[in-house]
């Protein structure tokens, strides 16, 4: 059984699957044409981009609100101010007035500030183009004006850390809008404008669909039916206002002009308006009857289904019958669409269909049943014990559904993923063999939900990297020709007569194209190099000068700096090519590219035979390229990779914390996950074990005697409080703040990176913890934590994560044993929420490892996120339910973790954008 004190704390909504770029597969309404005459430039009106959030300048809501684009342009990310200036890529951003001495730094970008107040279409009349609500393009534009400010904009790390939730926030904000959109089968579509004047429209899908759930506020496009008002058009639509604020104005405008609607103020008791509150929830199945004339608008009732019976709960225990009512009764007002605490919005869930796509969300609403923690205790009105386990059980039978297969398969989307810094840097060391790390200067790279850096979501393109990119091709190419031996090496044919010149050239690329994109190069690709050599052979005469441009071309090439797939018509799954399929393994275990015996196998077409592939796992697991599996893999997942940039204890407080420590608690790290994957160890063995790797310095950093130099060397522990990631000091020291331990950032550190169990940010009104434990006299850390928890915010996760946080108190902000903080005794016990019991940190890790299938999945889902470079999905449990078992039967061998990730549908399979998922 799984503890109820691992389980999640807060509740997020997680997007669909599918609703990325691509489009809804069903057949959509033409867009009418438009009208005659020059391309439209874009002119974005969004009224719905939470650019600057809540936590960066300090206001609930802030419009970004335009750009004017070069023609035919659709992002924005200048290199320098004075190149953006050169092209004439305006910006028009509408403001809050507080914001205007911060967004003053903008100026460089030759823009246009206007205060909100001011916000009108009079206030742009020099700006012409067509004005678009398409929260796709909406939510690429921000990101694109977000990662321009950090590169070129912002210097301070502060304001960078704070842009990072900023973009968060936008992601946040939007998916939810563009999965409504695609739900809908519609989206709204641009206004165009012709002959000075706006012409707005919708697609007919659009009008058809926007009978309900016109949200005025952030989610409405107020300007576009200011306009169509100002025309004198009469948009095909009936409308829905539910909002906090005045909304009487916009109503009474569409009244005025014949438009019935309903407006809602939810900025009052809902109490008296609930039968208007219903008619505005909106569901896909609602929509598709407006499609039959004769339907009543209004929600359409959700369809049974086999759900367990409860045990004396309302309903009949069906999501219909049981779950709707339970959430009307006691979670949507607290989470719907305006209030949408911890961000959750049920009513985005008013059918099985709709709800049963979010299982994650689910689970959580379960863990959370189980703990009564939600509702709140505050609240005067509980659920009954029957209602509980009502819900509970119709949770769990959608889990098992989910988790065996029955909601089918899918390999989900595969996005074109761009060698990160790491991939980059031992790329160019194992096709040239060289020990170059040109990647080190590019610009850094942010991970994605998953934690890790070989996203491909999160891997953009900026031009400053385009020009790093060609800096680095030319220093390569240089390196080579500057060592005679490299020189004769890569340029391995010398062509005895001009005649035989060509032919060697040929012969050369090929073979280095070939390499260099990891799969036989095209004909087409070739040709272009093969120019590029002959015009640099008729003007430099010498074949070996001749050929450095193509090799500089070969390095900026497309296909080198992406891992494109190749890919097959149709509208099922299949399998990847031989070639892709060696990339999708080498850049899993080595980050790197694939060997030439993984080219010989990926040739014959025998890398997909299932003891081909085994061996060759086996073979790569111990190999030293493996190491990056410890670096990158377990060293983001873990978090001691933040050694090398961001963890920085107090120099001063901490003196000993040398640079030559900081490199021994790294390399501890490393060397011990490596020697798991060497030795195919158990997977357990990462929260506790009697042994670990230690130097002189790190032994005597820990108290431990008996080891001399600085080579590392595994030594046994007598101390069962050390063993394990728990005990290592590169955990430790990551999981603190500058001038103290964390109990709560431990015990976060524990639910999330053991046990996948995620706990929300803080409220932001919450008085913050002092930074230093010195500035708390006469007590113990823990003794003010235990005062901090008592404020009703902050009690409800600081009971899951105090105790976990406190059984590792013993160790100090830099990892060292300690016995007493402030003069007073560490108390290290712990309770747990059920009931178990603990006097220290060996103690603890006893107690964790009963709950090791929790710590399997985990690792699993790290482990296949990883591999596939992207956010796992609802259609990936199933694999990391049938991986978990494998591994468990393998006595958790750490080996089986990768060889049954590598032998799974989602990296062997790829699918196209219009398939559906399968239930085979």
């Amino acid at each position: 059984m799984t503890r109820l004190w691992l389980l999640p704390i807060t509740i997020s909504v997680l997007a669909l699957s599918g609703c990325g770029d691509e489009e809804p597969t069903a057949s959509r309404p033409q867009k009418p044409a438009a009208p005659a005459g020059p391309k439209p430039k874009v002119f974005v009106a969004d009224s719905s981009i939470y650019f600057f959030a809540k936590s960066f300048a300090g206001e609930q809501l802030n419009l970004m609100r335009a750009e004017k684009m070069r023609e035919g342009a659709t992002t924005w990310s200048p290199r320098s101010a004075d190149q953006t200036k050169a092209a004439q890529a305006n910006f028009i951003l509408i403001h809050s007035e507080k914001n205007a001495p911060w967004l003053e730094k903008l100026n460089g970008f030759n823009g246009k500030l206007i205060p909100v107040a001011d916000a009108n279409p009079d206030a742009i009349p020099d700006f012409e183009g067509a004005a678009v609500f398409d929260p796709i393009h909406a939510k690429a534009l921000a990101e694109a004006v977000i990662q321009a400010l950090s590169d070129h904009v912002l210097t301070s790390e502060t304001d960078r850390a704070r842009l990072a939730k900023v973009k968060a926030v936008v992601g946040q904000r939007y998916d939810p809008l563009i999965q409504r959109m695609k739900a809908y089968g519609g989206r709204f579509q641009p206004v165009m404008i012709s002959s000075g004047e706006f012409q707005p429209w919708l697609d007919a899908s659009g009008i058809r669909f926007s009978r309900v759930d016109l949200a005025a506020g952030a989610d409405l496009p107020n300007e576009v039916i200011d306009l169509m008002l100002k025309q004198g058009r009469k948009p095909d639509m009936d409308f829905v206002i539910w909002d906090k604020g005045p909304v009487t104005t916009l109503a009474g405008k569409l009244k005025s002009r014949g438009i019935d609607g309903i407006v809602l103020d939810a900025g009052k008791d809902p109490t008296g308006q609930k039968n208007l509150l219903k008619l505005a929830r909106l569901n896909v199945e609602a929509l598709a009857k407006l499609h039959d004339p004769n339907a009543a608008p209004g929600i359409a009732k959700a369809k049974p289904d086999s759900a367990p019976k409860g045990n004396g709960g309302t309903g009949d225990g069906s999501f219909g019958g049981t779950v709707l009512p339970f959430l009307e009764k006691y979670c949507i007002e607290c989470h719907d669409a305006d209030t949408g605490e911890g961000e959750v919005e049920f009513d985005l869930y008013t059918t099985i269909r709709d709800a049963e796509k979010v299982p994650d969300l689910w689970e959580t609403v379960a863990q959370l049943m189980d703990l009564e923690a939600m509702p709140p205790r505050k609240e005067p009105v509980q659920p009954t014990p029957a209602e509980r386990e009502q819900i509970v059980a119709w949770i769990e039978k959608l889990s098992g559904r989910w988790d065996s297969g029955a909601m089918g398969f899918d390999p989900g989307h595969t996005t074109l993923r761009r060698l990160n810094k790491n991939e980059y840097n031992y790329t160019v060391r194992d096709l040239f063999g060289l020990r170059l790390r040109p990647a080190d200067d590019f610009p850094e790279e942010t991970g994605g939900e998953a934690g890790f850096d070989n996203n491909a979501d999160a891997l953009f393109l900026p031009p400053l990297l385009m020009e790093n990119y060609v800096e680095s091709a030319g220093i390569i190419v240089d390196t080579v020709y500057r060592d005679p031996q490299a020189r004769a090496r890569y340029l391995f044919v010398h062509p005895d007569s001009a005649a035989n010149a060509r032919p060697a050239a040929r012969k050369i690329l090929q073979y280095w194209a070939s390499r260099a994109y990891r799969k036989p190069v095209q004909e087409g690709e070739l040709e272009r190099l093969l120019k590029i050599y002959d015009r640099d052979m008729r003007k430099k005469k010498r074949f070996d000068l001749a050929m450095q441009m193509p090799l500089v071309a070969v390095l900026i090439s497309p296909n080198f700096i992406y891992r494109p797939e190749a890919e097959k018509p149709g509208n099922k799954a299949y399998r990847v090519s031989g070639s892709d399929l060696a990339s999708r393994l080498s850049y899993f275990l080595w980050s790197s590219m694939p060997d030439q015996t993984l080219f010989d196998l990926a040739a014959k077409n025998e890398l997909h035979k299932p003891a081909v592939l085994e061996q060759q796992v086996a073979r790569m697991l111990v190999d030293d390229r493996a190491k990056s599996l410890s670096m990158h893999f377990a060293g983001q997942w873990f978090k001691w990779e933040s050694l090398r940039s961001t963890a920085n204890p107090d120099e001063k407080r901490f003196p000993s914390f040398t640079f030559q420590l900081r490199v021994s608690l790294y390399q501890e790290s490393t060397n011990y996950f490596s020697h798991l994957l060497q030795n195919d160890s158990s997977i357990l063995e990462l929260i506790h074990s009697d042994y670990a790797f230690l130097n002189e310095p790190l032994a005597r950093h820990y108290g431990i005697q008996g080891v001399t130099g600085m080579q590392f060397r595994k030594v046994p522990l007598t101390d069962r409080n050390r063993g394990g990631v728990l005990g290592m000091g590169s955990v430790l020291t990551a999981t603190s703040l500058p001038l103290r331990s964390s109990p709560a950032i431990r015990g976060n550190w524990v639910l999330n990176e053991i046990f996948g169990t995620p706990t929300p940010e803080p409220p932001m009104n919450v008085e913050q913890l002092p930074d230093d434990d010195r500035a708390i006299k006469g007590k113990t850390f823990r003794e003010e934590l235990v005062q901090h928890r008592e404020n009703p915010s902050c009690k409800a996760c600081h009971e899951a994560i105090d105790p976990l946080g406190f059984g590792l108190e013993n160790f100090d902000a830099i990892g060292r044993w300690r016995v007493q903080q402030n003069g007073k005794p560490i108390d290290s016990t712990g309770v747990l929420p059920d009931g178990a019991e603990f006097q220290s940190p060996a103690e603890l890790k006893q107690i964790l490892l009963e709950d090791k299938d929790l710590f399997t999945r985990n690792m699993v889902r790290k482990a296949l996120a990883y591999a596939l470079g992207r956010e796992l999905t609802p259609y990936d449990r199933p694999i990391v339910a049938e991986i978990a078992e494998k591994v468990k039967a393998d006595n958790y061998r750490i080996q089986s973790v990768f060889l049954e990730v590598a032998k799974s549908y989602p990296f062997q399979m790829k699918r196209n954008s219009g398939f559906v998922p399968t239930k085979e």
